[in-house]
């Protein structure tokens, strides 16, 4: 009787223990357990105390500005785009199946907490051949304004981030709203990336709304513009506290897109975003127009001015000086040599003729105030 109860025992631990090997998801165990510095332990992952440490000394012993890759002045017919901000996962591939099918090339700016939890995406964008820039950590703005050890922090943890999704850590950096200053460029050199990319034209995806529209926009662009398209997930830091279920909003688990011209263009009424990409695309063959790889595009030392603010509107060209295009190229950008243009800042960062001081320094009221908006040169 005794030999019977142990058996039965013996079988039924068997069963369970079967059970608990048969359902466990020891899958997502060896995944988490493969990715290096445990990325899915977000909260450890971020700190990036070793990367910044680093990024700190370096900026002590070798404290170089990086370069600025600006608009060319030449003739060739080419311009450079970038995407700023992660965009969420279909959209992602709306982008990257458009850019595939016109051969054009783009570097796609990404936040690092949205890199962390949006891995799929991240693939995507690798697996379509496009680089990953570093957009900050959180898609922070108007960097020249925080001090320099918050910028390092910020750029640090998204190369971490980024490197340990691909294997390889972003070369370039964007950032919305900054100045680019002396100090927010060697804190970018001190983070391990080459260089700081200013686009000139902005592209308001909401106005485009037909193949007509487009092909306004694409001839109110200068050749050797860098075209910015402003999209991105909303970033959404961890809680600090956990809040009671029954006080908890119905929200939407995943991150959203910004509320924005970017959401608008997704929405239900009128073209869809990939129709609207793919007129813009369209627009530039037809014109007899390249997307190049913005790495061979004007590197200077400095670039003293300040960003601008995509406007509500017709589609239309925004050189960095800050009035609208009118079929000539932005007046503020160097040669794709390097050579210094007649009004841009030259690669040895000699003064410049719109008032900036040698080293580069901006202009006080290049930089608007928040919640101003900015008023148009005069001609």
């Amino acid at each position: 009787m005794n030999f019977q109860i142990k058996m039965l025992y013996t079988v039924i631990i068997s069963v369970v223990c079967g059970l608990i090997y048969w359902w466990a998801p020891w899958e997502d165990f060896a995944q988490k357990a493969d990715i290096p510095g445990g990325i899915n332990e977000l909260d450890m992952f971020w700190q990036a105390d070793d990367e910044i440490a680093a990024a700190r000394e370096k900026i002590i012993e070798h404290p170089e500005p990086a370069l600025v890759i600006v608009a060319n002045r030449n003739e060739l017919p080419q311009v450079a785009l970038v995407v700023e901000g992660l965009p969420d996962r279909v959209m992602t591939a709306q982008i990257v199946d458009c850019l595939t099918k016109h051969k054009a090339n783009a570097v796609f700016f990404a936040e690092g907490m949205n890199a962390a939890e949006e891995d799929e995406t991240i693939k995507l964008i690798t697996e379509g051949g496009f680089p990953l820039g570093n957009y900050t950590f959180v898609g922070a703005s108007r960097l020249d304004r925080q001090p320099i050890t918050k910028i390092i922090g910020e750029l640090c943890r998204t190369q971490k981030v980024i490197r340990a999704q691909t294997g390889t850590a972003p070369k370039l950096f964007m950032a919305n709203r900054t100045v680019y200053t002396p100090d927010v460029l060697k804190a970018v050199n001190a983070c391990g990336l080459e260089a700081a990319v200013r686009a000139n034209v902005y592209i308001d995806m909401a106005t485009i709304n037909s193949q007509a529209d487009a092909d306004n926009f694409a001839l109110s662009v200068p050749n050797g513009s860098i075209l910015s398209m402003k999209l991105g997930l909303t970033v959404e830091p961890p809680a600090k506290a956990a809040v009671p279920r029954e006080q908890r909003p119905a929200i939407d688990k995943k991150p959203t897109i910004k509320d924005s011209t970017v959401q608008k263009a997704a929405g239900s009424s009128g073209p869809n975003f990939a129709e609207r990409l793919e007129y813009i695309l369209t627009a530039f063959d037809k014109k007899g127009v390249v997307f190049a790889d913005v790495n061979y595009f004007s590197k200077i030392k400095y670039i003293p001015v300040a960003p601008m603010e995509v406007e509500e509107g017709a589609p239309k060209a925004v050189p960095e000086n800050g009035v609208p295009a009118q079929g000539k190229p932005a007046g503020n950008v160097a040669t794709k040599t390097g050579t210094p243009a007649e009004s841009g800042a030259s690669e040895e960062g000699a003064p410049t003729d719109n008032g900036s001081s040698e080293e580069g320094e901006p202009l006080e009221e290049d930089v608007p105030e928040e919640g101003e908006p900015e008023e148009p040169a005069e001609d």
